[in-house]
């Protein structure tokens, strides 16, 4: 909205109080106190009118994202864990740069060790990710020094 310059001026005239009047054309022999005083309660008028003008904006929800954790357990299973791997132990190698044997002790030393990496519901009641899913996460970020959302 545009104002005319006679607008903003009374619009600016109307706006003032009579501290901030004091404050702009000079004060009088009053202390300093009171006038500390009578500004802070402006202040805090003028910022309890401002509060009440504003309407209320409702809470915006937060959008849900299906990340499908049991499909991702079961290609993890298919590819690398399963009785008949898609992956051989070279390629398992490559991709995580450790052999298959050593990721198993690792997996159960740190299940074992760190209630973290055990799988429970979310506060929805949903279940997370599994172990296996944590740890070759964990694995996968210390071996390639990515950040931890690259990792999903």
């Amino acid at each position: 909205m545009q104002l005319e310059f006679g607008e903003h001026k009374e619009r600016q005239k109307r706006s003032r109080t009579p501290v901030a009047d004091r404050l702009m054309f000079g004060f009088d022999d009053d202390s300093d106190s009171s006038l500390s005083d009578e500004i802070e309660d402006d202040i805090a008028v003028r910022c309890a009118s401002e509060r009440h003008d504003r309407p209320v904006q409702p809470r915006a929800r937060r959008r849900y994202v299906d990340r499908d954790f049991a499909e991702g357990y079961s290609r993890l299973l298919k590819d690398y864990f399963g009785d008949h791997p898609r992956y051989t132990d070279t390629q398992f190698r490559q991709r995580f740069r450790i052999r298959r044997a050593l990721f198993d002790r690792i997996l159960k030393n740190v299940v074992d060790h760190d209630p973290w990496f055990k799988q429970r519901p979310s506060r929805a009641g949903k279940l997370g990710f599994t172990e296996l899913q944590k740890v070759c996460a964990a694995l996968r970020q210390l071996a390639y020094g990515g950040a931890s959302d690259q990792v999903q």
